[in-house]
């Protein structure tokens, strides 16, 4: 292994609790934001990301659905469905 990919994989090895501790600290402000805001299809949608972001995919596929839920557009909602069924196949999840 070159001294460049040492050095790089090195940084990446440090930076990578970084990046799992900004997902989950946004993860619980997102937390917080929902229980303030329980109507409030975007902060599901946006809690979902990260938690398929951070591995956690029955949380992701979860908070996806909500969001599908709470859209007013019925022809939306209908496709917003769809994508969390394709997503728990993909994944092997339990709806």
């Amino acid at each position: 292994m070159s001294k460049l990919s040492q050095t790089i994989l090195a940084f990446a090895l440090v930076l990578l609790p970084v990046a799992v501790q900004a997902e989950d600290s946004q993860i619980v402000a997102l937390t917080q934001q929902i229980a303030a805001n329980p109507g409030d299809k975007n902060l599901y949608n946006k809690r979902s990301q990260l938690y398929h972001a951070a591995g956690q995919h029955q949380q992701a596929m979860t908070d996806l659905e909500k969001s599908c839920q709470l859209e007013a557009d019925k022809d939306v909602a209908e496709l917003c469905m769809m994508e969390v069924k394709d997503y728990a196949a993909t994944y092997h999840l339990q709806r």
